[in-house]
């Protein structure tokens, strides 16, 4: 199996590129031609090859590690190609099932020289994002926001909303805010996951992507750090995407890529931006299905407590809380939909241990509800699979039709139901394989 970067076109704030690939590829990255749109402040048609082609490697060399494909181009910055040395090492480990006989073939390694004093931090508008950047205001970081995988490329409501937050610190502290769009996300993810037993985009490949997303942008602006804010603390991390083993280790040129903040857990991160900037709590946007938050999804209800420990009214900070929202989390939490083991449940075990014995202001009737809190079991809590995956999938349904709400069907609404379907075909075909396979008595069928 092999891929080849055959074509990388510069046109104004623009990249695109061509693949060529072998046949038994085609499944898992379903088009030939993917893109990146930049920013007007950057101009791609100055920036060497070898740093243009970087997003799309960023992409296609997991894929390629996973499947055991040759991938092959013609120019690639010679740091950025020693980082992905390291980053192979780290995610073979993690991922047993990830084949060790693919090959990237180079034909021009190219030393670039750039990288200067500036700074520019991905910005998401989450609690991450803005303590990081609240941490390092005094560098007036770049912030890059990327519409790529959340939001989708079809919700164009959810994108507005993390411009706003980022144009309103741009606005507020002077600093630049640039937006990069793109369609490298929109591979068969749904295919890998199965096959390879992970999340795709969570724990093999946000992290180095977006981080490489950032290349010809520093190549134009003078950067020479780039940073992602951590999703985890130093004592609870685990493989996912975006981890301090892939994180530091990516660089190209003179630029270096650094994970930050993972000496905090999130919700020391809300109690320091209680501190030190609370402005910035009412542009929060934590939700993955709301364009702003919808108050009813895990991540927004471990939100709303963690704010609620804090002293914090939720209703300040984005979220659409009310005298029933306490109790549908409880509720929730009883029903078994959430938290899942793992880190989620690691994390409600963390505001259950925040918990002052004199709890502060009656928000929404937190005050009951933290009473609860602090003599639920999570020992003993079970997860209701059926439950759980009925929720999620709400959620999901909602994310779509919110999407659609104004009732305009846009193209991108069309191409992601096209997409959507393909996946989910050969997701089909892929399980039907398996079990033909099983009746046939092959102890592995193939991917």
């Amino acid at each position: 199996m092999h891929i080849k970067v055959v074509d990388v076109s510069a046109r104004g704030s623009g990249v695109t590129y061509r693949l060529a690939y072998s046949n038994a590829i085609k499944k898992y990255l379903l088009g030939d031609t993917f893109f990146v749109q930049y920013d007007s402040h950057v101009e791609t048609s100055g920036v060497d090859q070898s740093i243009l082609v970087i997003p799309v490697v960023s992409m296609l060399a997991p894929v390629a590690w996973a499947l055991g494909a040759d991938l092959e181009l013609d120019a690639l910055d010679e740091t950025y190609l020693h980082s992905l040395d390291k980053v192979r090492r780290v995610l073979t480990t993690w991922y047993p099932r990830f084949s060790c006989s693919g090959v990237l073939n180079v034909r021009n390694v190219v030393r670039n020289q750039f990288g200067g004093t500036r700074t520019c931090l991905l910005f998401s508008g989450g609690v991450d994002a803005f303590t990081s950047y609240t941490r390092h205001r005094d560098e007036k970081p770049d912030l890059v926001s990327v519409w790529c995988h959340d939001p989708r490329l079809h919700e164009e409501e959810k994108w507005e909303c993390v411009k706003a937050a980022a144009r309103w610190l741009s606005e507020r502290d002077g600093v630049t805010s640039l937006q990069v769009k793109s369609n490298l996300t929109q591979i068969n993810d749904r295919l890998l996951n199965h096959v390879f037993g992970v999340s795709w985009y969570a724990h093999v490949a946000h992290g180095l992507l977006q981080l490489s997303l950032c290349a010809p942008i520093t190549a134009v602006r003078d950067i020479g750090r780039v940073r992602i804010a951590s999703g985890s603390p130093q004592d609870r991390l685990y493989p996912w995407g975006s981890h301090p083993s892939i994180d530091n280790n990516v660089a190209w040129a003179g630029v270096v890529a650094t994970h930050d903040a993972v000496e905090m857990s999130r919700q020391e991160k809300l109690r320091y931006m209680c501190a030190t900037d609370r402005d910035c709590l009412t542009k929060l946007k934590v939700c993955h299905t709301h364009p702003l938050n919808c108050a009813k999804c895990e991540k927004c209800f471990r939100t709303i407590v963690g704010l609620c420990i804090e002293g914090v009214d939720p209703r300040d900070c984005g979220f659409h809380a009310d005298d029933r929202t306490l109790n549908n989390i409880r509720r929730s939490i009883v029903a078994g939909k959430m938290p899942t083991p793992g880190s989620e449940m690691v994390e409600w075990e963390v505001l259950q241990r925040c918990l002052a014995e004199e709890t502060g202001p009656n928000f929404i009737g937190s005050r009951e509800f933290f009473t609860w809190l602090r003599s639920y079991d999570f020992s003993r809590h079970r997860i209701r699979r059926w439950r759980r995956t009925r929720w999620v999938y709400l959620l999901e349904w909602m994310r779509f039709l919110r999407s659609m709400r104004s009732g305009k069907v846009t193209m991108q609404h069309l191409k992601y139901v096209r997409y959507w379907a393909i996946c989910r075909l050969h997701l089909i075909q892929y399980h039907g394989r398996r079990v033909i396979a099983g009746k046939l008595g092959f102890l592995r069928p193939p991917a």
